[in-house]
């Protein structure tokens, strides 16, 4: 039986919250060590793993409880970000992206629309979240939940959106065999299957924070 969106979202969310635990959690075991003091210490070299540590265009990415963590100050902003994601920039360099997604970044809202009877909507939910996630806090751009087609009791309480509704900027989830992440007009289409659709939805967002260009 089908979970809801909004339940399979919230895993998402939760499965964030608890990555944040086990950060702290690590940092504790770290001789009470602050985020910042990692990343220095990644910055400075003194770190010896690296494939949990590294330096990617000025910016430190520490692998910690099977998650990437980096800080980010938005321009405009005084504000220090602690990002969090399921793939850094080493594991996402490879996927090409193909049209104006920056321009996406001007609206204020987006909406986030997939297919309610797609095969695997636990990952759908997770991209979601993340993606959610990040634009509402970090690029301070809200998020609108959204379905492609009435299928579902949760559908009915949400707006029908697809890429033929040019009046609204929309990101589409979509479940498909290649990855990847294409803006047509004002339709956005992250692509992929399982992790796959996390993975290019963690491109798009480093690409939205400036990180990787």
């Amino acid at each position: 039986m089908r979970k809801d969106l909004a339940f399979l979202i919230a895993i998402g969310c939760i499965v964030l919250f608890f990555a944040s635990f086990f950060l702290f959690r690590m940092l504790g075991k770290q001789e009470q060590l602050t985020v910042d003091e990692i990343h220095k210490q990644n910055v400075y070299g003194e770190i010896e793993e690296e494939e949990n540590a590294y330096t990617y265009n000025g910016f430190s990415f520490v692998r910690l409880e099977g998650l990437w963590f980096t800080q980010l100050t938005v321009p405009g902003s005084s504000n220090l970000y602690n990002i969090q994601l399921h793939y850094g920039p080493r594991e996402v360099d490879d996927l090409a992206i193909s049209g104006e997604v920056k321009k996406f970044l001007q609206y204020p809202s987006l909406y986030v629309t997939f297919d309610p009877l797609g095969r695997d909507l636990s990952s759908v939910a997770l991209a979601a979240g993340e993606l959610s996630l990040n634009t509402a806090v970090v690029l301070n751009i809200t998020p609108v939940a959204a379905c492609m087609r009435n299928e579902t009791e949760i559908c009915k309480k949400l707006k029908i959106i697809t890429c033929e509704d040019q009046q609204y900027p929309v990101v589409y989830l979509r479940e498909a065999p290649r990855t990847g992440i294409v803006a047509e007009e004002n339709c956005l289409t992250i692509s992929g299957t399982g992790q796959d659709l996390v993975k290019a939805t963690d491109r798009l967002l480093l690409e939205w924070m400036g990180i990787m260009k």
